[in-house]
């Protein structure tokens, strides 16, 4: 089994984490931890380091996902994985939403196999979607065929 981290500003993991219980029920492997105007960053850093040590330990896998790239959450992980060499056991992902976090739950060992990678973003993408007045009448007249 993997660990999955959401890390954000204040609010958003939590609120996400919320949000995939709702869906799918507790998860045993997905945290959060949040940037939030009181602690300020050296202490969220320390934090994530440390929360970063206890999910993997024992050599067991991690995939961070992070709200916003080059935001404070992303580069406190950034500079964590690079600073001690855990390229190969951390996997850090920027754009987080519900769908990339159902995602990367689903596909549990998968989510860290490369290729598979690629799919879980493409999904991300894809639900991200304006639906339009003409976007709604081509969906109407797929479903009347």
């Amino acid at each position: 089994m993997i660990n999955i981290l959401l890390i954000s500003h204040e609010g958003y993991a939590s609120g996400s984490k919320k949000a995939v219980e709702l869906i799918i029920g507790k998860q045993a492997n997905l945290y959060c931890h949040e940037l939030n105007g009181e602690q300020g960053i050296e202490i969220f850093k320390s934090k994530l380091n440390q929360k970063i040590i206890n999910l993997t330990h024992e050599g067991t896998p991690l995939i961070i996902l992070s709200d916003l790239k080059n935001g404070t959450p992303y580069n406190c992980a950034l500079t964590i994985i690079a600073t001690n060499k855990l390229w190969h056991q951390i996997h850090l992902v920027t754009g987080m939403n519900l769908n990339l976090i159902l995602e990367t739950i689903l596909a549990d060992e998968d989510a860290i196999i490369e290729k598979y990678q690629q799919e879980l973003l493409t999904t991300a993408k894809e639900g991200i979607f304006l639906m339009s007045k003409k976007e709604w009448d081509k969906q109407s007249i797929a479903a009347e065929e």
